[in-house]
């Protein structure tokens, strides 16, 4: 189970003994000499507070603010979170404190307005496909590791005075600029290795298109418990990190099932649902037509990209690999090497 990573403040010396990691809560009433030396310790990162209402799901809406761009998907993500520690119960049931049995314990924290603990903030962090970054007022950082190589992909949030979350922004996003249009940025992922060296750089910002060997070297090394189709998704998000694309494949399929993917590499919560929903009612429907085919037909989720090789004098290149329906090219950009 992953551990909380201690790292100093930054452009301190370090005079803080060693903290604990956050204990859960929700009631943001701040003092206002902890709210100062927050604010600033964020601000020599180039990072501010986006506030989230205090009504116990403090934690989920600063987690559905990073990853989605508003607080609003808090219920979603709660659910995502217990449905995960479920299906993974000896990895969490240890770690219950108080004595409290199993069954009470997740069936409280299922409810709306419980206040968010470690194990939650553990269990979110493999959820949202990235490790967190916990700032508090003159303590150390905590981070938790969930996947190791993705160096650059941090949900950012704050504890503060012991029973409030908030989420954490760059500096530079005027807080009023994501509400000017309908595509809502998300506070997150956030590279805390580049704000710390001083980079421009702060978001992750490639998507690199996987090739079919590397897709299927992610879905080896999950124990081919997935399609193809979604850890091609997943290694886009991971920036073409094998490592992390398939403990992710792995983990979403621990507690959702083999998903097709298709609506996005981290889409909304009810795009998914919504996209199986329609593909299990719709009897004769082409693609469930095409995912059922046998006597050896390739089915959709072995399509992969076409590959264009520049020749030495430029132009157009020479196409290779293969298409199974090359009307694709309109829902998929062919990949140019």
């Amino acid at each position: 189970m992953t551990s909380f990573h201690r790292i100093p403040p930054h452009n301190h010396a370090d005079p803080y003994p060693p903290s604990t990691p956050p204990q859960r809560g929700s009631k943001a009433s701040h003092s206002g000499d902890d709210e100062h030396l927050l604010r600033s310790q964020l601000r020599d990162l180039g990072l501010r507070i986006e506030v989230m209402a205090a009504d116990g799901n403090c934690f989920f809406r600063a987690l559905s603010d990073q990853r989605w761009g508003d607080d609003s998907h808090h219920e979603a993500l709660r659910r995502d979170v217990i449905s995960y520690m479920r299906a993974n119960r000896t990895d969490f049931e240890p770690f219950i404190e108080d004595d409290e049995k199993w069954d009470t314990y997740i069936a409280r924290m299922a409810e709306d307005g419980t206040w968010a603990g470690n194990l939650e903030l553990q269990a979110a962090s493999v959820v949202c496909f990235a490790n967190l970054c916990v700032h508090q007022a003159g303590q150390p950082r905590w981070e938790i590791i969930n996947y190791a190589y993705a160096k650059d992909r941090y949900f950012h949030v704050a504890y503060q005075d012991g029973d409030h979350y908030n989420s954490v922004r760059l500096l530079s996003e005027d807080r009023f600029d994501r509400y000017d249009s309908d595509q809502q940025q998300p506070g997150g992922p956030i590279s805390l290795s580049k704000l710390e060296s001083g980079f421009d750089a702060f978001r992750p910002n490639k998507k690199r298109e996987p090739s079919g060997n590397v897709v299927n070297e992610t879905l080896q090394l999950s124990g081919n418990v997935g399609k193809k189709t979604r850890a091609r998704e997943l290694l886009r998000l991971f920036d073409g990190c094998v490592d992390s694309a398939s403990a992710a494949l792995k983990n979403e399929v621990s507690y959702k099932g083999v998903l097709r993917g298709g609506v996005g590499d981290d889409p909304v919560p009810g795009v998914l649902d919504a996209m199986h929903e329609k593909n299990e009612t719709e009897a004769g429907d082409e693609i469930n037509a095409e995912d059922e085919t046998s006597d050896g037909d390739v089915s959709e989720d072995d399509w992969e990209p076409v590959v264009y090789k520049k020749g030495t004098r430029g132009g157009g290149g020479k196409r290779v690999g293969r298409r199974r329906d090359d009307t694709l090219d309109e829902q998929v950009a062919a990949l140019q090497i």
